[in-house]
C-alpha cells in the first residue's frame, strides 16, 4: 500500500510540475508560404489583387505573451540569413502578440528572391522564416522551396507529381 502510495503521489507532482513549466514557457506557432493576396479598392466592388507574395503567419498558442521584435529569412541550412527591416503586416514591430492572438506579414516574393544569391550547382534552394523578441527566444517555421528558373524537366515533373496526386485522389476510397 505503501508503494502504490508513493508512486502515485510522486506521479501526480511530476504532472502538476510539467504543467507548470509547460505553462511559463513561450510557444508561437510560425507559417510561411507563397499567397496571393487581395483587398477591397474605394469606390469599386472589385478587389484588388497581388500575385506573387510571401506571407508569414504568426500564432500565440503559449500562455505567455511574445513581443515579436525581429523577422527573418534563413536561407538553406549554411548560407546564411536576410533580416527584414520593417515588414509590412497587420501591426509594426515591436508588437506584444498576446496569448491566443494572431498577426501577418507579407513581402513581394520576386523582389526577395532576387536578393538570394542562385546556389551554384543547384536551381532550388530552400528557405524558412524565423521570429526573435528581445530575450532570443526565436520560432522558425516549415521550409519551403524557391525555383529560381523553371526548367522544362522542372515543368514535366511538376505536371507528373499533379497527375499522381490527382490519380491517387481517385483511387483511393
Amino acid at each position: 500500500t505503501g508503494f502504490v502510495a508513493t508512486v502515485a503521489g510522486s506521479t501526480i507532482s511530476y504532472l502538476s510540475l510539467r504543467h507548470a513549466f509547460k505553462k511559463d514557457r513561450y510557444k508561437l506557432h510560425v507559417k510561411l508560404q507563397e499567397s496571393i493576396l487581395a483587398w477591397p479598392q474605394p469606390g469599386t466592388t472589385k478587389p484588388m489583387i497581388e500575385e506573387g507574395m510571401l506571407t508569414y503567419n504568426l500564432a500565440n498558442v503559449g500562455h505567455k505573451d511574445f513581443t515579436v521584435v525581429s523577422l527573418g529569412l534563413e536561407i538553406g541550412r549554411n548560407s546564411g540569413g536576410m533580416f527584414i527591416n520593417d515588414p509590412i503586416g497587420t501591426v509594426k514591430t515591436p508588437y506584444v502578440l498576446k496569448s491566443g492572438e494572431t498577426c501577418a506579414f507579407w513581402g513581394e516574393f520576386k523582389s526577395i528572391k532576387s536578393k538570394i544569391d542562385k546556389p551554384k550547382l543547384y536551381n532550388k534552394i530552400k528557405i524558412r522564416a524565423y521570429v526573435s523578441d528581445y530575450l532570443g527566444n526565436t520560432f522558425k517555421s516549415n521550409w519551403i522551396k524557391v525555383t529560381f528558373r523553371e526548367t522544362r524537366r522542372d515543368k514535366i515533373f511538376s505536371a507528373v507529381k499533379n497527375f499522381i496526386k490527382k490519380l491517387i485522389l481517385l483511387v483511393r476510397p
